[in-house]
């Protein structure tokens, strides 16, 4: 019973919101680029102020992209579209669940994401032609990507008990591991704020 209520207390907000960037460099100081080199860290949050809401973590992943008429002779967009955590609006508790349990759900949920943005690069390079046609094409990208990731995290939530059941846990490392190996071709690693 213990547990079930500590996988009731723990609140995640997942947000994989296509916007376009307005600025040419990155926000290294409220957001932190998916990096192979990177992990999260308890610093990356902001600590829990809001009394009202019970949870242990609440975060917020995007992915950008910039792309413009000339992208239907691109052939490679791993530098048109960015996974980033947002620092501003994310909060972690680690009062009543061990930080290392909490870090690794989050990291798992931001690689997932970075999973996605790699297939969404890769859908974009197949249909690089009719991105000229219009933004339907991207609208249609957008939803079958958002879905599938929808649906990964929400197998991995419910498999791994929100990263608290350690054998899921460990699979689950190593499915996303795995994709994220076999997605190599449409990695981009991007600038990392020195510690």
């Amino acid at each position: 019973m213990r547990y079930l209520i500590l996988l009731l207390l723990i609140l995640t907000g997942i947000h994989l919101q296509a916007q376009t960037p307005e600025k040419s460099t990155p926000d290294t100081t409220n957001h932190v680029y998916w990096s192979s080199a990177r992990k999260l860290k308890i610093s990356d949050f902001k600590p829990k102020t809001d009394t009202t809401t019970n949870g242990a973590t609440y975060f917020y992943i995007y992915y950008e992209y910039n792309l413009n008429d000339n992208d239907s002779t691109t052939t490679n967009f791993n530098n048109k579209v960015v996974t980033y955590f947002d620092k501003t609006t994310s909060w972690i508790d680690t009062s009543y669940i061990p930080p290392p349990i909490l870090l690794a759900y989050v990291q798992t949920c931001f690689d997932i994401s970075e999973i996605y943005t790699r297939k969404f690069r890769q859908y974009l390079g197949n249909r690089r032609k009719e991105i000229t046609t219009g933004f339907a094409v991207l609208t249609e990208i957008e939803k079958q990507v958002e879905t599938e990731k929808d649906q990964m995290i929400a197998h991995y939530v419910s498999q791994s008990k929100f990263g608290m059941h350690k054998k899921e846990q460990a699979r689950w490392r190593a499915k996303v591991n795995k994709e994220l190996k076999a997605l190599e071709a449409f990695a981009a690693d991007y600038p990392v704020k020195p510690n």
